[in-house]
């Protein structure tokens, strides 16, 4: 992808800034504000047709536009109006109309406090429909690694598709920094798992696979070492489908007999790839090459070996388990303890029963992210597993006991809560319009 000039991004910035900032001195209307403002915008509209989406963020001090940050305090304006809201990214689409931008920028400088859901409420309310706010805790480490992971991931990716050969380096780099976390507090990074991005299906699901992966491995006493390698494995298992076409891999409707044999040599696409990565070690691309064999031996491709390195098993039961509760064109997804139920079913099959024991124990009877609803009839998301007693996790409760939305959901540990409040069952995120990625991204470790 064409990284765009730094000039060009700070024409559009400049009066954007300058926009916000004679707010402060001209009343709403005045041409001051609305000369610079349409100017901002029709830069903007012109970036779009070179990079969309196009970003608008922050990371602490520094503003971040397009792939360049900006620590020039020239423009603090911006920086202070994302600042004050609590906005780490805002994210402008092709097909933004002016009068969507200029109600944004309302909001935006707008004296009002408005609580996460609220402002996305009035997005939608004022029919702003290109302009995406993404809400994620300052400080939050967790977070920072596991956007770091993907972009990771999709630049990797691009480079193949250019015919370049990726970095072992950066990959590995970012593998040590998942790993290091998961070691710190495993909760709070198979919470990051919950994130679906939809849109980057590709590469948030690689990043789930590797934190997963990484968390069975730990979970099996493996050392650092095995875990970096496991966790190399994991998130570069899918890059052979940079050699499948794309019409192919996003295609909403059943395969041909054809299009899944193309599927299928991804696996040895991904392998060939892997061994030709500088200072790559020898075990990443055969878990890569084995992680749709099986434990059966009946899975593909067609390789001769006695059985699968048993990495490539602990692989193959996290693609699995992060596949099946993703929303994808072709699927809907169920919820963890539900997924956890289907895989159950494929235990001596697809799966390795004994890994499957372990990981289930892992992720206890509620996983992290299942929605639930307790017998006092409040409904909340599993954040955290008491590996003490699998029935009593800490919960982020969200709907009421009347069924009424909090604005700020509870944190509930049931291993100390009141007597007798239980999980009674789970809940489809889906029925209550819940994405329950969105509260494990506040997660902050313990």
């Amino acid at each position: 992808m064409e990284v765009l000039n730094k000039e060009v991004l700070e024409r559009a910035l400049r009066p954007l800034n300058g926009s916000l900032k004679n707010r402060r001195f001209y009343p709403p209307g005045h041409p001051s504000i609305t000369n610079t403002l349409k100017d901002a915008y029709n830069r903007i509209t012109a970036i779009l047709e070179r990079e969309n989406p196009l970003l608008l963020g922050r990371v602490n001090d520094i503003l971040v536009f397009g792939h360049h940050s900006f620590l020039d305090p020239t423009y603090r304006d911006i920086l202070e109006c994302l600042q004050r809201r609590g906005i780490e990214g805002v994210s402008f689409a092709k097909g933004l109309t002016f009068e969507e931008f200029s109600s944004f920028i309302d909001i935006l400088y707008s004296d009002r406090d408005f609580e996460v859901d609220e402002l996305r409420r009035e997005l939608i309310k004022r029919s702003i429909l290109h302009v995406t706010i993404r809400f994620l805790p300052v400080g939050n480490k967790y977070l920072e690694v596991y956007q770091r992971a993907v972009d990771t991931v999709k630049k990797t990716m691009e480079e193949i598709r250019l015919g370049v050969l990726p970095k072992t380096e950066a990959v590995m780099e970012i593998v040590e920094d998942m790993t290091e976390l998961v070691l710190e507090d495993k909760n709070a990074m198979i919470g990051l798992t919950m994130i679906k991005d939809y849109d980057n299906y590709l590469f948030t699901h690689s990043v789930n696979v590797a934190i997963l992966s990484i968390a069975l491995g730990d979970e099996l006493g493996l050392d650092r070492s095995s875990l970096h390698q496991i966790g190399l494995a994991a998130l570069l298992h899918d890059i052979g489908k940079t050699g499948v076409g794309e019409d192919i891999i996003k295609k909403p409707d059943r395969l041909s007999d054809e299009e899944w044999e193309r599927i299928k040599e991804h696996p040895i696409i991904g392998f060939r790839i892997m061994e030709k990565m500088e200072s790559m070690p020898s075990l990443p691309p055969r878990i890569t090459l084995e992680h749709h064999l099986g434990y059966d031996m009946k899975g593909y491709p067609r390789i001769e070996v006695n059985k699968p390195h048993p990495y490539s098993m602990i692989v193959t039961i996290c693609d699995t388990y992060d596949a099946i509760t993703t929303l994808r064109p072709y699927q809907r997804p169920v919820d963890p303890l539900t997924g956890i139920n289907r895989m159950k079913s494929m235990a001596n099959r697809l799966l390795d029963p004994e890994l499957l024991k372990t990981f289930v124990n892992m992720l206890g009877l509620y996983p992290v992210g299942t929605l639930v609803r307790l017998n006092t009839n409040e409904i909340g998301v599993i954040v955290k597993v008491n590996p003490l007693d699998n029935t009593k996790p800490v919960v982020k409760v969200i709907f009421d006991r009347s069924g009424k939305r909090l604005k700020k959901p509870q944190l509930l540990d049931l291993s100390l809560a009141r007597s007798g409040v239980a999980i009674v069952a789970s809940v489809d995120p889906l029925s209550k319009n819940i994405d329950v990625g969105e509260y494990l991204k506040e997660m902050e470790g313990s």
